[in-house]
């Protein structure tokens, strides 16, 4: 979530953590984003020794609608990763 959207529309940012369990929060500033690790329904059962996907959270312009769909940032950090032999220190 965009430290933006946090200080622009507060009581959207409050709809989006109520559906949330937040286990984990980090600024990111480089991309002025809020990461957050968290816990939700909404998500996608994760089987025991695989990794977490990571997901966006998708508002409506009336903000009525909350969506989290599936995000590639992490494959596209690993691939990063990879190419420079760097352990993983941001993706599970």
């Amino acid at each position: 979530m965009s430290r933006q959207l946090v200080e622009r529309d507060p009581e959207t940012a409050r709809a989006v953590m109520g559906r949330v369990i937040v286990v984990r929060c980090e600024m990111m500033y480089m991309y002025n984003t809020l990461e957050y690790m968290a816990l939700s329904p909404d998500f996608d059962e994760v089987p025991e020794g695989m990794i977490a996907p990571e997901y966006d959270v998708h508002i409506s312009d009336s903000g009525s609608r909350i969506e989290f769909k599936r995000s590639n940032v992490c494959a596209v950090r690993r691939a990063a990763q990879a190419a420079k032999r760097q352990p993983s220190a941001v993706c599970p």
